[in-house]
């Protein structure tokens, strides 16, 4: 049996072509950092949207458990339950802390 010597092995070098700006790159092309998030508010009414459009899911696929068990699978049910209430609990958190620093600056003046 001989085994191949590593000075003798070669392989192919592969060019890759970037296709899609969101892969992964050289690191040489920066993103500009007030294109990543828009406004606070508009964060904020996108994760309302977010949570909002979870409960609605969770809530139709308990519905289509209630009705027709053998359509949905009980887990899909719990997950998405699960999802729905870790982000309505998020938002709420968010609007707490929100809240909580509104009062801290009205208290300065």
């Amino acid at each position: 049996m001989s085994l191949i010597n590593p000075i003798h092995a070669q392989g192919f070098n592969v060019n890759l072509n970037i296709t899609n700006p969101k892969h992964i790159s050289d690191g040489m092309e920066k993103e500009n950092p007030d294109r990543i998030l828009g406004s606070f508010s508009n964060v904020l009414n996108g994760m309302m949207r977010n949570a909002n459009e979870l409960q609605h899911n969770s809530n139709n696929m308990l519905q289509r458990f209630i009705i027709d068990p053998e359509s949905v699978d009980i887990h899909e049910v719990t997950i998405a339950l699960t999802k729905a209430e870790d982000s309505i609990n998020f938002l709420k958190s968010v609007s707490e802390k929100v809240i909580s620093a509104y009062r801290t600056l009205t208290n300065l003046h």
